[in-house]
């Protein structure tokens, strides 16, 4: 690794700009380029820490730069990072809600979500990145409405879809909520059923519909288990309220719950693209329920762009990659 004013070891991987000129000694560990050895290296006043670039580089210059803390190097007609450092990177990855339950139906669970650091990442390396969709409101009695989709980083963080809300059956059978990344809920009125489960460490259980004159339960969150349902047919039970989260430079709340229909209540909402958010249940006969809002995979390290893929924005001394659509990302 390079050091200021002291030693430069060139190691397997690192690729140095032709003619660089670096003070103190030099290791030279391997080869590069085609396999030709290392040669024409020379003492000179050192790699240099600094915040910002040298306005008139000589070409070969090498500095660490401490604002985006890379090592670069200025080959003639800019500066490039020096290939063997790695990424490290903090991610959000939120999957497609689930859509609401029809006629005093319960909410759609919110599409499971998922926050983490991964370290370490060589450059070459990428991800297929997989943004899950919404699932579908119930459009007639019985049965639950559609589950939200699974949003993903290729393996090593995958979001399972919120669960869709129980639609209500004139009898017995009145199914439960599905379990999912956050649980949908359970139908209200006269044949009351029960929410879905969550998923440890992504979202929580929907809640349980309300028999006689009650809604519908409230869908699962990231944060807390949907609301039961309560005793006012002209109102709801509230889906919880998400996460929130300022990954892309702008406060947003990610994966709420959706709201469990009463039988008069006509406001209900399909969960807000690229959120992750719940369907709504809607009251009786409304048709059709609210749909699950679609997921969302937001990726951002300190610096400049080293990566590519998705929609890249820079933010508070970091660049943000955030994909809608699935792609891929490439470090």
């Amino acid at each position: 690794m390079a050091t200021t004013e002291k030693d430069f070891r060139v190691k397997k991987g690192l690729i140095v700009g032709q003619d660089a000129t670096i003070g103190g000694s030099v290791t030279a560990t391997s080869f590069i380029g085609n396999g030709s050895q290392l040669t024409g290296i020379s003492g000179g006043s050192g790699i240099q820490s600094v915040a910002t670039r040298p306005e008139s580089p000589s070409n070969g210059t090498i500095i660490w730069n401490t604002t985006s803390n890379v090592l670069e190097t200025y080959v003639g007609t800019g500066w490039v990072t020096l290939a063997s450092q790695t990424l490290t990177f903090d991610y959000l990855v939120a999957a497609g809600g689930g859509g609401g339950g029809f006629d005093v139906g319960g909410g759609g669970g919110a599409g499971g979500l998922l926050t983490g650091t991964i370290s370490g990442i060589p450059a070459g390396t990428y991800y297929a990145i997989t943004v899950g969709s919404g699932g579908a409101g119930g459009t007639s009695m019985g049965g639950t409405a559609s589950s939200g989709t699974n949003s993903s980083i290729g393996t090593v963080a995958i979001s399972l879809g919120g669960g869709g809300g129980a639609n209500y059956f004139n009898n017995s059978g009145t199914s439960a909520g599905v379990s999912g990344g956050s649980g949908g809920g359970g139908a209200g009125w006269t044949y009351p059923s029960n929410g879905g489960s969550g998923t440890a460490g992504q979202g929580f259980a929907g809640g349980n519909g309300l028999g006689g004159t009650g809604t519908g339960g409230g869908g699962g969150g990231a944060t807390a288990a949907g609301s039961a349902g309560i005793n006012n047919q002209n109102s709801f039970a509230p889906g919880r309220v998400g996460f929130a989260s300022s990954i892309t430079g702008t406060n947003t709340t990610y994966s709420t719950g959706g709201k469990g229909g009463g039988d008069s209540w006509t406001g209900m909402l399909s969960g807000s693209t690229n959120t992750g958010n719940g369907g709504d249940g809607s009251g009786l006969g409304s048709s059709p329920a609210g749909a699950g809002g679609s997921g969302i995979v937001v990726i951002r390290y300190t610096g400049a762009q080293r990566a590519t893929g998705g929609t890249i924005t820079s933010s508070g001394g970091y660049t943000v990659h955030t994909f809608t659509s699935s792609g891929t990302f490439t470090v």
